[in-house]
């Protein structure tokens, strides 16, 4: 099985992934803080099905919702969703499949702009 591991900083944010084909997380922890000499790793899941998301570099390890967060809140008015750990508009977004258009988040009025390209 392919395992993925997050290296993290004392303040858990992501500072790279990568493969270490060994399950057993306490095992693997130990191991890569000999082999990578760093002590601070959290497994992850290319799957997403474990941990809210796959996490990139800059991402945050929350370790009281035991799940990865987007580590850039891309709005103030947009809220972080429990279970993906990523940041989510307080409007549903447009579905725009199909069209030219683009739909934008106007923090101002709170609602997704669509912009036309010219």
């Amino acid at each position: 099985m392919k395992c993925y591991y997050a290296k993290l900083t004392e303040q858990n944010e992501v500072l790279t992934v990568i493969r270490y084909d060994v399950e057993d997380e306490s095992a693997a922890i130990s191991q890569l803080s000999i082999d990578q000499n760093w002590p601070n790793w959290k497994r992850c899941y290319k799957d997403n099905s474990s941990r809210g998301h796959c996490p990139s570099v800059g991402d945050i390890w929350n370790s009281e919702l035991n799940i990865f967060v987007q580590g850039t809140k891309p709005y103030p008015s947009w809220v972080l969703n429990n279970t993906t750990g990523f940041y989510e508009s307080p409007v549903a977004k447009p579905d725009m499949t199909g069209s030219p258009n683009l739909a934008v988040w106007n923090e101002d009025t709170q609602v997704w702009d669509i912009l036309t390209p010219q």
